[in-house]
């Protein structure tokens, strides 16, 4: 038990109070008989938490860029002839090390791991999609399964520890491990069987907001709304929340704030709805304590007897599995049937673990699916109905767009163009152009909210099952349909595709050296970056000349210099920005606009000699422009 080297004492969670004989403590006495219990317990699958790891040894030097890396600790090793282990990767261990290295003088790395049986399992990646948030950590690994024996048997495997201090740590763990889930199945509507084990650090009551993930979990995963107890009415549940609360922020309930309850009520309402969103079905196994530790809500001075202490059983470690897929046979039993550690609490002579270990048997089942008539016809209507809704944006907009370039025309035939020497700013819109448009942002906006009333229509009162093929489908959450505002995609599309002579904005380009007959325009008044020295020639210059359907696909760019095809964000400094009023929005403020280009191999005719040269073969080799960034 090491010193922490900010408060020169043993850690809380490490101190163990209640234990006479320290003997009981020291690891010759615990890991043999740990080893033991792992040895006999014929698993699938053992999750482990708090591993500690060892550096292998080596004569090399120990500097920092030359340290061993982490290895199994002896002890367990004997594990291995029967069992493999997932765990995170060197640089992961690392990070915890340097901390152990810095808190407790101790250079180690403790971490959770999962052994899978050689002979039943082989970890499998190959349909996983990268979300960006995929490694293993000390504290998270979630790894798929597959069978051996059968192609067709999947399963995830996930051992957690969660945070044990914060419930917001502790909600955005589970939803990572989700996360990760889903991608091992994103070739799938349906997501694989998941069980996720391990040391929760909170009990999982009815109100901790971690409960909300395990919450809404009915036994006909067709049925669109969940089963409601009479814990579950309103009043009844505002209590538990506010103790749950309470309990997590370990205050007395009569302290517990109006701003304590309203972030608890938003993270609730927030994990409730991601797994609405994400359809997830989840329960927890019914296991009972596994830790019996000091009470925080008694008094537990430290200079009284170990008679005098006040245990508690605390339900801490759980299996929470996903119940359409999986079904929980049996389980060990725990304290309830322990009345030794149920007296003398964790670890004892019996028990070499501050946790009693949990075991259980889960039966796979195929997952739920529609038949496929009520899916063919489920896609057909989404498909009919996003083509209607497709139309009637084009539609809107064309007719938005005819009334613009028709009210230009009238108002162009009426007034004499005065045009000044060095024109300082864009002149104010006429009255009439104004009017427009306001009438043509009020009927996009309208526009707008009846779609998403009609998405809205269209998946309210679907099942689980049915939102799952929709979303996989439609490859993202059905909140996310409902929400999505294809008119601001549209609304930008037809400023950037407008055309304009070069000549009107060519004055505030440097050096001026080649001069582009056409350019793009990007925004009401873009303008060239005084940087930028480059000939951009677009062809078409307008999407609109090309068809008569908006497209968020950017235009070809003909002419741009640079070796490779690629993506590419250009960043305009835009000098002075305007709205649509022709009011003054900020001066010299630098606005980014994300494109795609496709670069040529050849550099474009009349490029200055300075911006080019030549490799070894005698071929061009242009520079990119120093304002564009390559992704």
């Amino acid at each position: 038990r090491p010193i922490d080297q900010r408060t020169g004492e043993i850690q809380p969670f490490a101190a163990f109070e209640w234990v006479k004989d320290d003997d009981l403590l020291r690891n010759e006495t615990r890991l043999p008989r740990l080893l033991t219990c792992l040895e006999n317990c014929g698993t699938d699958f053992i999750c482990v938490q708090e591993l500690q790891l060892e550096r292998a040894e080596d004569s090399h030097s120990n500097s920092s860029d030359t340290r061993p890396p982490f290895v199994l600790p002896s002890w367990i090793k004997p594990l291995l002839s029967k069992y493999q282990i997932i765990l995170p990767s060197q640089p992961q261990l690392d990070k915890i090390a340097e901390r152990n290295r810095r808190v407790l003088l101790a250079d180690v790395a403790v971490t959770n791991g999962i052994f899978y049986n050689l002979n039943k399992w082989v970890p499998d990646s190959s349909n996983k999609q990268s979300n960006g948030d995929d490694e293993h950590t000390n504290t998270c690994i979630t790894q798929a399964f597959r069978s051996v024996d059968s192609d067709d048997a999947s399963i995830v495997i996930s051992s957690i520890h969660l945070d044990a201090s914060r419930e917001e740590k502790r909600c955005a763990q589970i939803q990572r491990c989700l996360g990760q889930t889903a991608s091992f199945s994103s070739h799938l509507p349906y997501a694989l069987p998941l069980i996720i084990a391990g040391d929760y650090n909170c009990e999982l009551s009815i109100g901790s907001c971690v409960s909300a993930f395990i919450k809404n979990a009915p036994d006909d995963s067709t049925s669109s709304q969940p089963k409601e107890g009479e814990e579950d009415s309103k009043s009844g549940m505002e209590e538990h929340k506010l103790r749950e609360c309470a309990s997590a922020l370990r205050i007395p309930l009569t302290s517990v704030t109006p701003d304590n309850v309203k972030q608890w009520d938003s993270l609730y309402d927030d994990v409730e709805t991601y797994v609405y969103d994400n359809c997830w079905v989840l329960r927890r196994a019914n296991t009972g304590p596994t830790r019996m530790a000091l009470d925080h809500d008694e008094s537990n001075d430290n200079t009284a007897e170990f008679n005098e202490l006040c245990l508690k059983p605390w339900k801490l470690d759980h299996f929470v599995y996903t119940s359409n897929t999986l079904e929980a046979i049996k389980y060990w039993s725990t304290l309830e049937d322990d009345a030794e550690s149920f007296k003398t609490g964790l670890p004892n002579e019996r028990v070499p673990t501050d946790h009693l270990p949990l075991a259980a048997m889960f039966k796979i089942h195929s997952h739920p699916q529609l038949d496929q008539g009520p899916r063919k016809q489920l896609l057909a209507s989404l498909e009919e109905l996003e083509l209607k809704q497709d139309a009637d944006t084009r539609d809107t907009l064309v007719a938005i767009d005819k009334e613009k370039i028709d009210l230009e025309e009238k108002l162009q035939s009426q007034e004499l163009v005065k045009v000044e020497e060095k024109p300082k700013r864009k002149k104010k819109p006429h009255p009439e152009m104004i009017q427009h448009i306001r009438q043509s942002r009020a009927l996009k906006k309208q526009l707008k909210q009846t779609q998403s009333k009609e998405r809205e229509q269209f998946v309210s009162g679907r099942c689980v099952l049915e939102r799952m093929e929709l979303q996989h489908a439609l490859e993202m959450t059905c909140n996310e349909w409902k929400r999505k505002e294809e008119l601001n995609k549209h609304e930008d599309i037809t400023d950037m595709l407008l055309t304009v002579d070069a000549s009107l904005y060519e004055k505030s380009r440097s050096g001026k050296r080649l001069g582009a007959i056409k350019v793009q325009r990007y925004s009401n008044n873009a303008i060239h970056c005084d940087t930028i020295n480059i000939h951009i020639d677009t062809s078409p210059a307008s999407g609109l000349e090309m068809s008569p359907l908006l497209s968020i696909e950017p235009q070809p760019v003909s002419v741009i210099a640079y070796q490779q095809h690629t993506r590419a964000i250009t960043a305009f400094n835009f000098h002075e920005l305007l709205n649509d009023l022709g009011e003054v929005v900020s001066d010299d403020s630098l606005v980014s606009f994300a494109s795609a280009f496709s670069f040529i191999t050849t550099p474009p005719t009349g490029l200055p000699s300075s911006a080019s040269s030549t490799d070894a073969s005698g071929a061009a080799v242009v520079d990119p422009p120093s304002r564009l960034s390559l992704v």
